[in-house]
């Protein structure tokens, strides 16, 4: 192909875009691949490069237009030809196994480097929900001083009411800067030691 299309994350037209990777991407990210190499007395190329689903979930399915997934779908049309030769091509197959390793080698460390980025933004999003959490915790505290200890059946229902609200945004941020975050955390930690591995094995094949 060209190199142009392809971008699965954050579209300009996905919901699930943010302002801010607007700003940073305006056409999008392309960090999803289809990886694909030839074999003896084959060559293979790509055609073309698109995403094959509608931008938004049929109306009958969801009550809003919303996209179906902060990732689009990407299709790749292959063309594979036979190449008719009387033996394997052994400089050729060199060439094609150095092209592929490079490659592969150049998408997983930017693979990498986008879990690095996500990395931080986790650990930002602990101190923010954990933060919160603390800032919630002293409003609930504050909201037992005498200045909220009235007769008044309207303001104690008030002072109910913002003491629930409290609750339940103090459990959420506790969990998100906690439980959530650690999962999010170990999950992108094994993705990037499998990508890790992946990049060391493909060395020691090429060495070999």
């Amino acid at each position: 192909g060209d190199g142009k299309g392809g971008e699965t994350n954050a579209t300009p037209y996905n919901t699930y875009t943010t302002a801010q990777e607007k700003l940073e991407s305006p056409m999008g990210k392309r960090i999803d691949y289809i990886l694909y190499t030839a074999g003896p007395n084959m060559r293979v190329s790509s055609s073309e490069c698109k995403l094959p689903l509608p931008r938004r979930i049929p109306t009958s399915l969801s009550s809003k237009e919303v996209s179906y997934s902060d990732h689009e779908g990407v299709c790749a049309t292959l063309r594979i030809e036979d190449v008719k030769e009387q033996g394997p091509d052994v400089r050729n197959l060199v060439r094609q196994k150095s092209s592929f390793c490079q490659d592969r080698h150049r998408c997983v460390k930017s693979s990498i480097e986008l879990i690095d980025k996500a990395l931080v933004a986790a650990n930002f999003d602990r101190l923010f929900y954990l933060g919160s959490f603390f800032v919630l915790l002293l409003l609930f505290v504050a909201s037992f001083t005498e200045y909220f200890l009235t007769e008044s059946f309207i303001i104690d229902s008030i002072v109910f009411v913002y003491r629930f609200i409290l609750t339940l945004c103090s459990i959420y941020s506790l969990f998100m800067g906690t439980i959530f975050n650690r999962k999010e955390k170990n999950a992108l930690l094994g993705s990037k030691a499998t990508l890790q591995l992946i990049i060391s094995e493909a060395n020691f094949d090429f060495d070999m």
